[in-house]
């Protein structure tokens, strides 16, 4: 698994749209702080097709300092969480499904892999 960061992202988007990066970047960041905003405001945000966005309430409870097991009270809070939608699980799924099946095709039966060009 690769990690895909925010330059490479914007890198994606503007390819895909043929906008600058610097008119992506201005773009992802006012998406990013809008989402943020709507966030704190309490209210949700519901994209069909791609999940929801919203702030979820975390009670007052005891946690403990890892490092010297001191138990501290952590007050009540609120927790960002994104729950994607049924199509974008499928869609994410179907595409592991595929990349996996791919990779058993490429496999031979020493158990190593058999580059196709």
């Amino acid at each position: 698994m690769k990690t895909i960061t925010k330059a490479d992202l914007l890198k994606r988007v503007a390819e895909a749209t043929g906008v600058t990066k610097v008119e992506t970047e201005a773009i992802i960041d006012g998406f990013m702080k809008s989402i943020i905003e709507t966030l704190q405001e309490g209210n949700r945000i519901e994209m069909r097709g791609f999940g929801v966005f919203l702030a979820r309430k975390r009670r007052p409870r005891m946690a403990r300092n890892p490092r010297t097991g001191e138990s501290v009270p952590m007050g009540e809070h609120y927790v960002p969480v994104f729950k994607p939608s049924r199509e974008m699980r499928n869609h994410v799924n179907n595409g592991h499904t595929q990349k996996n099946a791919a990779s058993a095709l490429n496999e031979t039966t020493d158990g190593s892999t058999q580059t196709t060009e």
